[in-house]
């Protein structure tokens, strides 16, 4: 018996009595017994155990035990709602009852059974779940049955179900388009690209492999007309993570591409920056060739006195087709003279005019036109091989009978 006492002072006390016979004396011994501190744990060990009960059965999980018998001791979580129970709904019956038996649950707790720990993802009653199972075991060793936490993944997967379709779709977008596409993120570490891409600049998978943008901007820098204004283009740009950029990059090879830059983006901050490519070469040859035949109009409709066509032709190349022109004509004794000169600088028509090129060197330039008949492009050429001895000029003919 418990009871309460208070003392003169206020403070209050709880008291366990116990009442004892005594046989061989024909008495009654009567303990008082201070519960007051043991009162206090209890209560204490009470309060804790309702407010654990409370926050395991609003966790969206599901706590279970199952003695060895397969038989549930506790079942606990704000999760068994969504299999259809609530707390402390399945005590004392059996797992296998709780479950159909084409489920893998029936699996999965026999193998918890026989003392196997184990992390599991299956479906059941509608729903994914990844469940943690935990043997017990007897103070012999042998398997005494298991505990278990369920949490509900059907969310998540319905997340990254929708996060792979909108992904697919993303790269499906990113392959169907004409445009080559590099993504580099602001430690220049490539993010995603296109195949369009490694099509346009002709890349190894050995440089993109490392994912590394210096190695790739190495890999490419040779095929461009301007290397250092496109370096200094790329380092610009990375130096300013929010600007927006388009150029126009000329290839050795002839071709041209516009270039677009922008920042990428994630909540209004810049993590990294997109590039665009686009090959334009067919379209301004067009309007080149379309620009060349106004121009050449032009000329043609004008005064054409002490003027040959092959002057008429040198004109009309410059400078729709390039910067200046030469025309060269073979001799009977196979030495080249000129035979019309055009630059769009007046005062160097007659330096070009000077030149004359190696006829010895039949490995290059004009000497290997004429002997091959093959067209022939020297991307080398610029204002300091003009000025200097001149050894060769790029020219460009259909074949050896218009030579």
């Amino acid at each position: 018996l418990e009871h309460r006492m208070v003392a003169s002072d206020g403070a209050e006390r709880w008291f366990r009595t116990e009442m004892h016979m005594a046989p061989s004396e024909g008495q009654v011994l009567g303990l008082m017994i201070d519960a007051t501190d043991a009162r206090r744990i209890a209560e204490a060990l009470r309060a804790a155990e309702a407010r654990l009960r409370q926050v395991v059965n609003n966790a969206p999980v599901i706590l279970f035990a199952v003695d060895k018998h397969g038989i549930v001791t506790i079942s606990e979580g704000s999760g068994l709602r969504a299999v259809g129970h609530h707390p402390g709904q399945n005590v004392g019956r059996s797992i296998f009852d709780l479950y159909p038996a084409e489920t893998q649950m029936h699996a999965n707790a026999r193998r918890a059974l026989a003392g196997e720990e184990m992390t599991t993802t299956s479906y059941t009653l509608h729903s994914w779940w990844e469940t943690h199972w935990t043997p017990i075991f007897d103070p012999a060793g042998r398997p005494a049955g298991f505990t278990g936490v369920s949490v509900n993944l059907t969310e998540r997967r319905e997340a990254q179900a929708k996060l792979t379709q909108s992904m697919s779709l993303l790269r499906a977008t990113l392959e169907a388009t004409t445009d080559g596409i590099l993504v580099v993120d602001k430690d220049g570490r490539i993010v995603d690209y296109n195949a369009r891409f490694v099509e346009m600049w002709n890349l190894p998978a050995a440089v993109l492999e490392p994912r590394d943008d210096e190695r790739a901007l190495a890999a490419v820098i040779e095929q461009v007309r301007d290397p250092d204004g496109f370096l200094a283009k790329v380092r610009a740009l990375y130096s300013e993570p929010a600007a927006i950029s388009h150029d126009v990059i000329e290839f050795r090879d002839g071709r041209i591409f516009e270039r677009d830059s922008r920042p990428q983006l994630v909540d209004g901050a810049a993590v990294g920056r997109v590039w665009s490519f686009r090959d334009v070469t067919a379209e301004r040859r067009a309007t080149r060739r379309a620009t060349f035949l106004a121009a050449a109009s032009k000329v043609l409709a004008g005064p054409l006195e002490d003027v040959t066509p092959l002057d008429v032709v040198a004109r009309m190349t410059v400078p729709w087709l390039c910067d200046w022109c030469h025309i060269l004509l073979v001799d009977e004794d196979g030495q080249p003279r000129s035979a019309a000169a055009y630059h769009h600088d007046p005062s160097r028509v007659e330096l070009i005019r000077r030149l004359r090129p190696d006829m010895s060197r039949s490995d290059r330039s004009v000497a290997k036109v004429i002997a091959t008949g093959e067209p022939l492009v020297d991307n080398e050429m610029n204002d300091e091989r003009m000025t200097g001895p001149m050894e060769s000029v790029p020219v460009s003919v259909p074949n050896r009978e218009q030579v």
